[in-house]
């Protein structure tokens, strides 16, 4: 079973055509994918962006290895992706581990297997067309990919990955050879184009996150998950990854000052830190964790919430992050509170609760449990964000060539 769902929905991708360069919609194109998470991890940006992708392109996902998770390193299928693990460079939980993959000898041995095997699985899989076009979230493959043929690189750069808890220490000098050797870079927010443009002065692009809109705007229709029915009202919910960035300790505030709440997190935990942290939580007895949920049963749990939350640790990487949570909140029509981490959160202020502080936070929470919400202008300003508009964005990036930047 595909975790992450399949990227389907054909039919409104076929609708969407007209909306792409004409040269690139009716080109069939191989595209293979260079990323940093598992393909079978929950629905993300990648998967949102090559859903909308057109229906004759065919993509190769290729995923590094992960401690502890399935790795699949013979190819699989899912819909016209094809996925496998590559036996490669990643920053982990693990000390040792990661000293051993930042050893110059190490790195030097691991990219000639990866190199290796990335060529074996192109040709087992039928992905050798010299024009097919690359796509990179993981800076580890800089040094693999200058050595294959291709007509575009795009470095889609979705996240700070310094900032990343276990990051490498030979990170800095791979995010900037990245971003030097792509044909052009997709920040995802304006605070990641600054990172970008320290090491670039052109073909930098900023390819924000998004939302299925037409999920999620419909949200009022569907049923009320079972195990939030017997919930004391009204709720107040985060739904998302639950990793070093979120807040408990913001988390617990709120549980205690709105007592007569149940506070609800819905996501996966990604870590055995955090998961050893949550205990603390526990003593709250209005704090409720439900665990992950199909994609597809997300807006079903934010619709029965009074309020939707974003409560996580100010870092690196989240003062550089563009949260996918915030515009499918607001299209389905429910108030938001969070903190003011980025621009692009600021620039929503009419429509979202932002605070400066923790104290903000929760007069804002009570401020938004009084006003019922205008539905109505919360789904219009999710509307500018969804992942047709985004996916229209990288692939007009696809034509490029470093000397048209």
């Amino acid at each position: 079973m595909i975790i992450a769902g399949a990227v389907s929905s054909a039919d409104r991708t076929v609708a969407l055509i007209h909306h792409y360069p004409a040269d690139i919609a009716a080109t069939p194109m191989q595209v293979i994918w260079f990323s940093e998470i598992k393909w079978t991890y929950v629905k993300n940006r990648h998967h949102q962006l090559i859903a909308r992708f057109p229906p004759d392109w065919r993509v190769l996902f290729i995923e590094t290895y992960v401690v502890g998770k399935p790795n699949r390193f013979r190819a699989r299928r899912d819909g016209r992706v094809t996925y496998l693990t590559v036996p490669f460079l990643k920053g982990t939980p693990h000390r040792l581990i990661n000293r051993l993959q930042e050893s110059a000898v190490f790195r030097i041995l691991f990219t000639r297997i990866a190199l290796w095997w990335v060529r074996m699985a192109c040709r087992f899989t039928g992905f050798t067309d010299p024009n097919r076009v690359f796509i990179c979230s993981n800076i580890y493959f800089a040094d693999i990919l200058e050595k294959l043929k291709r007509r575009t690189l795009i470095y889609d750069c979705n996240d700070y990955p310094m900032g990343f808890p276990g990051a490498l220490s030979v990170a800095e000098r791979y995010f900037k050879k990245m971003v030097q050797s792509a044909d052009a870079v997709a920040c995802v927010s304006e605070r990641l184009l600054q990172d970008v443009r320290v090491h670039r002065s052109s073909g930098c692009h900023v390819v924000g996150n998004g939302v299925d809109y037409e999920l999620f705007s419909s949200a009022g229709v569907r049923e009320e998950p079972e195990d939030v029915r017997t919930l004391r009202r009204p709720i107040l919910l985060y739904c998302g990854a639950i990793s070093e960035w979120f807040d408990i300790d913001l988390v617990m505030r709120i549980a205690r000052t709105f007592e007569g709440s149940s506070l609800v997190v819905v996501g996966p935990i990604l870590t055995s830190a955090v998961r050893s942290r949550l205990s603390e939580a526990d003593r709250c007895g209005n704090i409720f964790f439900l665990g992950a949920r199909d994609h597809r049963d997300l807006p079903a749990y934010i619709r029965q919430s009074a309020v939707c939350l974003i409560p996580f640790v100010r870092t690196p990487l989240i003062e550089r992050f563009n949260p996918n949570k915030l515009y499918e909140y607001l299209a389905a029509g429910r108030p938001v509170v969070t903190l003011d981490y980025t621009d692009e959160i600021k620039a929503l202020a009419g429509a979202v609760h932002v605070a400066r502080d923790a104290d903000e936070f929760m007069a804002r929470i009570a401020e938004a449990l009084e006003r019922p919400p205008d539905e109505h202008i919360l789904k219009e300003a999710a509307r500018p964000h969804r992942w047709e508009e985004k996916a229209r964005l990288m692939i007009e990036l696809f034509k490029l060539d470093r000397n048209s930047l």
